[in-house]
């Protein structure tokens, strides 16, 4: 999962219906109040294109009527403020208000800068009036809090950081942006407002009892919500109050075993999982035959913990490190955030709680309940990342993500590490390393198959032959580079006089690490022939290993592809002559655009989630919801948009349990779970899974 901002890839296609505000007339800003849309002035300088047309409403005061032809995947009406910036750091949120008068639910985005990451999107159902809102984002805080407060992507108060690095003072534009509006259709917006207030504490304020931030349950402190654990009675009561629950919620009748379709049509069984094309949709194939459509969630893990180090005040009271010391660990190089390139000392809160709350055999209870409520959420798959303990009692299907742990190309770069050098033996070695610590995977009927790596930068179609023109001359994929170049131009005149270059001999291109200019036919030709390396590679060697089990690709982290960023094209197109299945982690609201090029391939959502901060957790995640219900409500709005796809064949949502409050390793602490630190389930959000559950194949296959 990543956090980071990604704005300089986004590429808006020709055909997207743009509608530029020019915010330069009308009243002063009154109370909360943004803009002013009732002055006919403000049209003077809008514009609009592909498809949208726009105007001061009339049947709706104080709106802009926004008319769409459907043309467009993505209509966007931009506000500037010409003179001034908005400052918005007075505010919780940025805020309006979308009425929706056609015959189709919609969805809409609010994003401040023209910034997707900064922004949020609300489904406005049709017939309604709704508000859609996005937190104001504070990335750069004063040295004093910055010193106080640390090693957390969000803090008490409403103070939520996303790492853009952009002041909400200086606001200039932002966005309303219509996905996949209906043919023929219109909305009003109206009322853009800053919302709520937020105040960073003082200096002062810090001494004033403002620690510790967590109780004994490792929950907020200072603060309460419903289903807040206050005790160790109620601790123990939760449990055998969802006891009750998952006990009058079994499983579902039209379900096999591994949670394949029994009423839909009966293929070839294989004994494993595979996949086929039916009556035009992608489908995987389940051991007995059955049709099966992967609705899973992954981090299944009791490995939930939380940095201690230099934050030991944070705490109310930590168990004493020797007594209780498989509950602390320390991780020596964290990738980013606070704790990067150090070592620091972690405790497991999640898993304190789980001994306090299931006593004796709390690690085996914790293992079989995790089936027992899949089941129960009408869930049929154990996503990746998850505990090989877990998955190994073969009750539920599961995939897997394995690691090229092996030789990096030194001149790449990557927010968890650098990129693989395909060239190098120790690839192969690492995906036979891989399996062979989960062995029986390969042979086991629950095993769907293997994710390897997560997360990659893949840059544009030049990046990883100029990451490799700056690695050093004994970089295996340089050499790879060498070649290729002498079976090109046979001769080093031949390359000079393309390059434009005065290179003397062939040992000088393993030397060189500067990226002449005017070679961008090689760079892309090279960079494609490392993607078919590092793809081939993987494939042939999961053959060899495991012929039974599908390659699920490399988990892409293109959010906005196809239709807003077409930077990692060229490399799905390549991913998709490999892989069995491409993936993706798609954090969005919706995944009914998402397509593997124009191969013809299946596609999972290996992560993808959205996230409130109305019971007790500080960061919403990479998407926000207004609190539980809403949540709830976006995630059949989801797993809906990929049903209705006909080439997703599964989502699992990230993850298991919430992040811990206070941040994992490198400061995330996202509502992420279907379960808090207590391991007390969001009721919303086991409602929506089941009722997703139960209509899965019934949307599937219409």
């Amino acid at each position: 999962m990543t956090n980071s901002i990604k704005m300089k890839n986004l590429r808006f296609p020709l055909s997207i219906a743009v509608l530029m505000v020019l915010i330069s007339c009308g009243k002063k800003n009154n109370n909360s109040k943004l803009v002013e849309l009732s002055d006919q002035n403000c049209l003077k300088t809008i514009t609009s294109a592909n498809g949208g047309i726009f105007k001061i409403a009339s049947k709706q005061a104080n709106s802009i009527e926004f008319y769409s032809d459907g043309s467009s995947p993505i209509s966007t009406i931009v506000f500037h403020n010409q003179k001034n910036n908005w400052h918005l750091s007075k505010y919780e949120f940025l805020a309006a208000d979308i009425t929706n008068n056609g015959k189709d639910d919609i969805l809409v985005e609010i994003r401040p800068q023209e910034n997707p990451w900064l922004g949020s999107g609300q489904i406005i159902a049709a017939g309604t009036t709704r508000t859609i809102k996005t937190p104001v984002i504070r990335d750069i805080l004063p040295e004093y809090y910055t010193k106080k407060m640390f090693a957390m992507n969000a803090f008490s108060g409403g103070i939520i950081q996303m790492g853009a690095k952009i002041e909400p003072d200086s606001i200039k534009q932002f966005s309303i942006v219509w996905l996949n509006a209906p043919k023929q259709s219109t909305i009003y917006i109206s009322n853009i407002r800053g919302e709520g207030s937020v105040k960073i504490p003082t200096e002062s304020e810090f001494d004033k009892n403002y620690f510790p931030l967590v109780d004994d349950f490792f929950q907020l402190n200072k603060k309460d919500w419903p289903g807040k654990m206050h005790s160790l009675e109620e601790l123990k009561k939760s449990s055998a109050d969802e006891q009750n629950d998952l006990n009058a919620h079994v499983s579902l009748d039209d379900w096999d075993k591994f949670g394949g379709w029994l009423k839909g049509p009966r293929l070839k069984a294989t004994g494993h999982f595979r996949t086929e094309k039916v009556d035009g949709k992608w489908w995987l194939v389940d051991p007995e035959g059955n049709l099966f459509w992967s609705h899973g969630i992954g981090t299944i893990t009791l490995n939930q913990s939380t940095p201690v180090t230099d934050r030991e005040h944070y705490f109310t009271q930590l168990p004493d490190s020797n007594k209780f010391r498989s509950f602390y660990s320390t991780r020596t190089n964290s990738p980013k955030g606070y704790y990067k390139g150090r070592s620091a000392r972690s405790f497991n809160g999640y898993a304190w709680n789980m001994q306090k709350k299931y006593g004796d055999n709390w690690q085996s209870k914790f293992r079989d309940l995790a089936h027992k409520r899949l089941r129960s959420w009408g869930m049929n798959t154990i996503g990746g990342w998850s505990d090989p303990d877990v998955f190994n009692l073969r009750k539920t299907p599961y995939t897997e993500t394995l690691s090229s742990n092996s030789r990096r190309i030194e001149g790449s770069e990557g927010q968890w590490y650098k990129f693989p050098d395909p060239f190098d033996n120790s690839l192969v070695k690492a995906i036979i390393d891989g399996v062979e610590k989960i062995k029986e995977s390969a042979n086991d009927p629950y095993c769907i198959g293997y994710f390897v790596d997560n997360e990659m930068n893949w840059g544009d179609n030049q990046y990883i032959a100029k990451a490799v023109i700056q690695s050093p001359s004994d970089q295996p994929a340089k050499q790879a580079l060498m070649n290729y170049l002498k079976k090109k131009y046979k001769t080093i005149s031949a390359l000079n006089s393309t390059w434009k270059t005065n290179i003397s001999s062939w040992n000088d291109i393993l030397e060189n690490r500067a990226i002449p200019t005017k070679i961008d036919e090689d760079l892309m030709a090279f960079s494609e022939v490392v993607a078919n390396q590092y793809f081939s590679t993987i494939q042939q060697t999961l053959q060899q290993v495991a012929p039974a089990k599908l390659y699920l690709g490399c988990r892409f982290d293109f959010h906005y592809y196809p239709n807003e960023d077409t930077t990692g094209a060229w490399i799905v197109q390549i991913a998709g002559k490999y892989c069995d299945v491409v993936s993706f982690n798609r954090y969005r609201y919706a995944a009914s655009d998402l397509i593997a090029g124009n191969v013809d391939k299946p596609i999972i959502i290996g992560e993808w989630h959205m996230g409130a901060t109305d019971r007790g957790m500080l960061h919403f995640s990479l998407r926000y919801a207004d609190d539980q219900k809403n949540r709830a409500e976006m995630y059949e709005y989801y797993i809906e948009s990929c049903l209705k796809n006909p080439y997703i064949v599964g989502a699992h949502w990230f993850q298991y349990v919430d992040e811990p409050t206070l941040g994992r390793f490198d400061g995330e602490n996202y509502n992420t779970g279907f379960l808090d630190v207590c391991d007390n389930p969001y009721p919303e959000m086991i409602e929506a899974s089941r009722k997703a559950g139960n209509y899965i194949y019934k949307v599937r296959s219409k």
